[in-house]
């Protein structure tokens, strides 16, 4: 096989999809974003409309829908513009986009098992594998340049009317080509066998939504084995039903039932292509390529701190003092005194005795106690004594704030498992007023800086993406998914040309 012939294979299945009305409309829908990010800007103050014509502030918006008025619209406009890149790549390119791309390319192998173009293209001097490879190949870089140009499009659309840039957001093409290349795969096996596209789109679709169900299936049921509350539900009935009789045979017959469910979902989950995995999969090469190691991370993995506060500089020696006095910041004026410090710190959670009824319980210190414990320490001591309720990650966070002569304080309690965790800021008065102090402690401790890992209430997909990694256990491995799928891929394909191989016409 030369050249010319494979570039003639690619140029057919090239026609054939310009041909085809569902690529029309994929295009369509692949402009409409693109063109949305250059005629809306999402501003540091406002949303712009057609540069500038019309405008809308942030604070008029929330109002509109119920919320408050009273908000910090200096940030919100990159959380706006992350929220609308997240919708493209796990909405559009992962699902929507993956349903069309199928539709304007499950008619590839169909095509050419027609009577007259198989007369045409099997009598040419070229194998029935390099037909089958040439149009799984033409399928994957139609893709690949649809999500190019979508992705590349919204990257300059933001950066020219936002004025926000992010290469990182390039990589989400990369989804929906990973996707894509699985179940065209399945596709194209389908198409051989039955030689209708019709049967390839909705049998694909299927797998498709099928894979979604059994990996989410998969991640709920591994997510409470991990966390083990399956036995801390039992022990519990057990506790209240102890003198029961006669409830361990349907107990033993009942795990019996959930225990053969368990294994038929590892099973085929294992066997399916990990088609959930690749968003995460695209961002984890994202983080590893574009982002800077956090400045903290504890063992654990349950806190990590990206980056320190602005306009601060680490005191060298607390580095490792996370567990101790705790890691410091500290800001110098240019005479050389101190006008702010961060601290934050660990320890282990106290554990208190509750009497419930005629039962004594222990349970371990809440952030609650922390801050009420901290409130009757300084009650009467110290002026504008404030707590107020957050959410970090997720994790409910109580803030205690106060004046001391020229300096502002505010301590953070929050708890992951048996941890008490403190963020303490002592800020003297007029230091942030250029900075605005609102602002600054936002994009310290609230705009992703600070990412809380193993919390109380997490959910299954949160959780697993935190175990899923490049060095994890088979199960959760990276690299275990991806090979996982690509075999998915090398089976679906050699399936489809034995059959290829067996047909006369």
């Amino acid at each position: 096989m030369n050249t010319t012939i494979l570039l003639a294979l690619f140029e057919d299945a090239r026609q054939q999809v310009l041909d085809n009305k569902v690529f029309r409309l994929l295009v369509i829908l692949t402009a409409i974003p693109i063109l949305a990010t250059f005629l809306i800007g999402f501003r540091e103050e406002h949303i712009s409309f057609v540069w500038g014509l019309y405008t809308v502030e942030y604070a008029d918006l929330l109002s509109a829908f119920g919320g408050s008025g009273a908000i910090n619209s200096a940030e919100i406009h990159v959380a706006l513009i992350q929220a609308v890149q997240e919708l493209m790549v796990t909405f559009f390119a992962g699902s929507l986009g993956m349903m069309l791309c199928i539709a304007a390319t499950a008619f590839f192998a169909p095509r050419i098992l027609e009577k007259g173009a198989a007369d045409t293209i099997f009598s040419k001097p070229v194998s029935r594998g390099t037909i089958l490879l040439s149009r799984y190949f033409a399928g994957i870089l139609f893709v690949a340049f649809i999500g190019a140009v979508l992705v590349t499009g919204m990257y300059l659309g933001f950066l020219t009317t936002s004025g926000y840039n992010d290469p990182g957001f390039l990589w989400g093409a990369l989804t929906l080509v990973y996707l894509y290349a699985m179940m065209h795969s399945f596709s194209i096996a389908v198409a051989v066998f039955t030689r209708s596209s019709t049967a390839a789109i909705l049998l694909t679709l299927f797998l498709f939504m099928f894979c979604g169900g059994i990996h989410g299936g998969w991640t709920t049921y591994e997510y409470f084995q991990e966390q083990s509350l399956v036995a801390q539900l039992r022990s519990a009935d057990e506790d209240e039903d102890e003198d029961e009789e006669g409830s361990s045979e349907e107990e033993d017959d009942s795990s019996a039932v959930v225990d053969a469910l368990a294994t038929a979902l590892k099973v085929t989950h294992f066997i399916l292509p990990k088609t959930s995995d690749a968003d995460m999969i695209t961002r984890k090469l994202r983080r590893a390529i574009m982002e800077n190691p956090p400045v903290i991370e504890t063992e654990d993995g349950d806190f990590l701190l990206k980056n320190g506060p602005n306009e601060f500089e680490l005191v060298p020696e607390s580095a490792g003092e996370f567990e101790g006095d705790g890691v410091r910041w500290i800001s110098l004026a240019e005479d050389g005194t101190e006008r702010g410090r961060v601290t934050v710190r660990r320890h282990e959670r106290e554990l208190f005795e509750r009497t419930v009824g005629s039962r004594t319980r222990t349970r371990p210190q809440t952030a609650k106690d922390a801050a009420t414990a901290l409130e009757e320490e300084l009650e009467g001591s110290v002026e504008d004594l404030e707590t107020d309720n957050e959410q970090l990650s997720g994790v409910r966070v109580l803030r205690v704030s106060w004046d001391e002569g020229v300096w502002s304080h505010d301590r953070l309690f929050f708890t992951f498992d048996n941890w008490m965790y403190e963020v303490e800021t002592e800020i003297l008065d007029g230091f942030l007023e250029d900075w605005s102090e609102t602002r600054w402690r936002r994009q310290f401790l609230f705009e992703g800086n600070l990412v809380l890992g193993q919390v109380a209430g997490m959910r299954p997909d949160v959780w697993y993406e935190k175990v899923f990694t490049w060095d994890g256990e088979l199960k959760y491995n990276v690299f275990f998914s991806i090979g996982s799928s690509l075999a998915f891929i090398l089976a679906m394909l050699t399936l489809a040309w034995l059959r290829l191989r067996t047909i006369d016409f």
